[in-house]
């Protein structure tokens, strides 16, 4: 996780401040989406009351942590220290020791493919000084795995070299890595086996190798849907899910088949559940279009058009919450 730091006080570049973007959207919560200020901070601290809870309740939750160094900076500048204080619950703490598992990255989120090697290499360091300075050189010995920003991995050998020996140079095992980065070296192939680990080999232009082992992030094995109307129950478009691997929960026409959509992909509850689903998602625009009046626009401009719709959702989202109070209640 990452907030940036943004200048502040001023046009002036020179004179301006530094601050965290969490305290420039706590400070003016009237300006676009700062309002969620709070929810970024009890996101930030929750991990360290969900997983005493978890642990409390005889689960053995498992979680990895990854706050670059510019947001600990931030948080700490804010005096978010409630934060601080459930992060070094779940840290120090030996019971929490096997289920919480942080992730070394660079400072300030620096994306290694267009940061210098020599920079990146600080990045690192400077994020190892500071997780240090803040949960001790203990914790500091069990962050083994390394996530770069963004999952970018530079392509060229040389930068990729280099990245490989700063993360073994300071002490990290093993680096995290997205299944379309990274290739067999016989055919050029993705991994077969993207549930294990595998070893990671970058060869410099002068055939120096550096290696470390990559485990990769996955989406796991959860079928994928699409949920769509009757408008798509068209053989092109459920021949393309299916080439896809994507179950097309689509809505059929009446006396329509279609090759590829039979009683083996209606016929089982997540079809049914899409299509209650997705009916609660049109059973909202309906009401916009009919009750609200936004069937067609009203006013001319985009403005007084956006502040109509931003009216009528309000209002829809006003009428839901007493509904759902109300069952709540009963």
């Amino acid at each position: 996780m990452h907030q940036p730091l943004i200048p502040a006080g001023g046009h002036d570049l020179q004179s301006a401040g530094i601050i965290s973007n969490l305290k420039y959207m706590m400070d003016n919560p009237g300006i676009g989406d700062n309002h969620d200020a709070p929810v970024f901070h009890w996101c930030y601290k929750r991990m360290g009351e969900f997983v005493p809870q978890l642990v409390d309740e005889g689960k053995q939750p498992r979680i990895m942590l990854e706050y670059s160094g510019a947001l600990l900076h931030g948080l700490r500048h804010v005096g978010l220290n409630d934060v601080f204080d459930n992060l070094k619950r779940v840290t120090g703490e030996s019971k929490y020791q096997g289920t919480v598992e942080w992730l070394g990255c660079p400072w300030g989120h620096a994306v290694v493919p267009s940061t210098p090697v020599q920079d990146f290499r600080l990045q690192v360091r400077a994020w190892q000084h500071h997780f240090a300075a803040i949960f001790g050189f203990d914790a500091l010995a069990r962050v083994r795995g390394f996530s770069p920003s963004e999952m970018a991995l530079p392509n060229h050998p040389d930068i990729a070299y280099e990245f490989v020996k700063t993360l073994k140079d300071c002490g990290f095992g093993w680096v995290l890595v997205q299944e379309h980065t990274i290739e067999d070296p016989q055919d050029g192939s993705a991994p077969k086996l993207k549930h294990i680990p595998h070893r990671l080999i970058c060869r410099n232009s002068r055939g120096k190798e550096a290696t470390i082992i990559a485990i990769i992030k996955h989406r796991g094995t959860q079928p994928k849907t699409v949920g769509a109307d009757k408008g798509y129950h068209q053989r092109a478009f459920v021949e393309g899910c299916r080439q896809r691997q994507v179950s097309p929960h689509v809505i059929c026409k009446d006396g329509v088949q279609v090759a590829g959509l039979d009683a083996r992909t209606t016929g089982k509850p997540g079809y049914q559940t899409s299509r209650r689903i997705r009916q609660r998602v049109e059973e909202i625009f309906g009401w916009i279009k009919t009750v609200g009046g936004l069937r067609r626009t009203r006013y001319r401009g985009r403005e007084r058009t956006q502040a109509w719709g931003y009216f009528v959702a309000g209002t829809y989202n006003l009428l839901r919450m007493v509904r759902l109070e109300s069952v709540t209640n009963a």
